[in-house]
């Protein structure tokens, strides 16, 4: 019983934690969805091409 006990109290610590944890993975999705750019690199035989999705781009 004792342990059942310290257990159950041990969850209850645990909760704010836990609940931190979701909201920082749930804003840093949302941050990274917002904020990452989709870039694409190429390699070729002497150089390279990147093409990054920007803010106002039209091409």
């Amino acid at each position: 019983m004792r342990q059942q006990l310290f257990g159950h109290h041990l969850d209850d610590l645990l909760k704010p934690t836990k609940l931190l944890k979701r909201a920082h993975r749930e804003a840093e999705n949302v941050l990274n969805a917002h904020v990452g750019m989709k870039t694409d690199v190429v390699e070729h035989d002497d150089d390279y091409t990147v093409t990054a999705e920007l803010p106002g781009s039209f091409i």
